[in-house]
């Protein structure tokens, strides 16, 4: 998918491609090229919620917690716009706090998120896709297990995963 999507000029294409890869930790083994195929699609269309959205993933994946952090940030001011979920948002929020060892925005950012998912999965006009249900699952699974587990990482003063 990377390699048939990724030198693609199409916004669309490089978006939900990066969103791909974020669904899912460990998806890759090296997330740059896919980080740099969305930059380009968030410089096209720095409006899209979904590229600041698929651009926090993929940089919370590559383990860049504190870019990460700030891009969400960008997507927080977004709402729900393009008929994105802004869960989705304060799902990978959660993860972020999380592995930056801030438990209680971790907790904050889980309650929030499963308010607004809540309230989508139950929706009934119109109802939720398969597609947004899968991923609200998907996301709300991971951020609960991520503050459930007592692991965060301790990082060196150079370490760029800050």
């Amino acid at each position: 998918m990377l390699k048939t999507f990724l030198d693609s000029e199409e916004v669309g294409n490089l978006v939900l491609t990066g969103w791909t890869c974020t669904l899912s930790p460990d998806s890759l083994t090296d997330y740059s090229t896919a980080i740099e195929a969305v930059k380009r699609a968030k410089e096209k269309d720095p409006q899209s919620l979904l590229a600041h959205q698929a651009l926090a993933g993929l940089l919370l994946r590559a383990g860049e917690y504190k870019s990460a952090l700030d891009e969400l940030q960008q997507a927080k001011t977004f709402g729900d716009a393009d008929g994105e979920s802004s869960a989705y948002t304060d799902y990978l929020l959660t993860i972020a706090h999380h592995w930056l060892g801030d438990s209680a925005s971790a907790q904050s950012a889980l309650d929030e998120a499963n308010g607004a998912a809540e309230l989508e999965l139950n929706n009934t006009s119109p109802p939720a896709t398969w597609t947004r249900r899968l991923t609200l699952n998907l996301l709300r699974e991971e951020a609960e297990r991520t503050i459930q587990a007592d692991d965060v990482p301790t990082r060196n003063e150079g370490d760029t995963k800050k």
